[in-house]
C-alpha cells in the first residue's frame, strides 16, 4: 500500500481549511443577523414605547388610557411571536448553509476514499482480492448506513421544523384576533 503523498496531504489540509473557514463564515452571518434583528427590535420597542407615551399623556382626560396597557400587552405579545419567528429562521437557515458545507465535504471525502481504495487495489499483491472486496463492501455498507441515518435526521429536523412553524403561525393568529375580541 502507498503512502499518502505530500499533496495529497496538502489538498486534504486544504480541504478542510476551506471548509472551517465555510463554516465559519456561514456561522459568523447567523450572528450578524441576529445582532441585526436585535437592533430592530430594541429601536422598535423605544419607538413604540414613545409613541404608546404619547398617546397615554393625551388620553389622560377620556377612559381610553385604561385600554393602553391591554393594548400595549397584546402589541408586546406579537412582537415576541414575531421576533421568535426571526430568529427561528435565522438559525434554520444558518443550520441548512452549514448542513449544505458539511454534506458537500462528506461527500467529497467518500470520493477521495473510495478513489484511494481503488488505488490500493490496483497496486496490491495477488491474492488480496478477497481482502480488497471485503473492504470495498464493508465502505459501501457503511455509506448506505450513513445516508439512511442522514435522511432519517433530516426528515426529523424538517418535521419539527414545522411544527415549529405550525405553533408559531397558530399563536401568531391567537394573538391577532384576541385585539379585535377585547376592543
Amino acid at each position: 500500500m502507498n503512502e499518502f503523498s505530500s499533496e495529497e496531504l496538502t489538498h486534504f489540509y486544504k480541504s478542510n481549511v476551506s471548509t472551517f473557514f465555510s463554516l465559519v463564515s456561514e456561522a459568523f452571518e447567523g450572528v450578524q443577523k441576529l445582532a441585526e434583528l436585535n437592533l430592530q427590535a430594541g429601536r422598535s420597542v423605544l419607538s413604540e414605547s414613545v409613541a404608546r407615551l404619547q398617546e397615554v399623556s393625551s388620553d389622560t382626560a377620556s377612559a381610553d388610557w385604561l385600554v393602553s396597557p391591554l393594548r400595549l400587552v397584546q402589541s408586546a405579545a406579537g412582537k415576541t411571536l414575531s421576533y421568535q419567528q426571526h430568529v427561528h429562521d435565522i438559525a434554520v437557515a444558518a443550520q441548512s448553509a452549514s448542513a449544505k458545507i458539511i454534506d458537500a465535504q462528506y461527500d467529497q471525502f467518500s470520493r477521495d476514499l473510495l478513489a484511494r481504495i481503488d488505488n490500493w487495489a490496483k497496486h496490491a499483491p495477488a491474492g488480496s482480492e478477497t481482502a480488497l472486496v471485503a473492504v470495498k463492501s464493508a465502505f459501501s455498507t457503511a455509506s448506505d448506513t450513513a445516508e439512511a441515518v442522514h435522511k432519517s435526521v433530516r426528515s426529523v429536523v424538517e418535521a419539527a421544523q414545522a411544527n415549529v412553524s405550525a405553533i408559531a403561525a397558530g399563536a401568531s393568529r391567537n394573538v391577532a384576533s384576541k385585539p379585535g375580541a377585547r376592543a
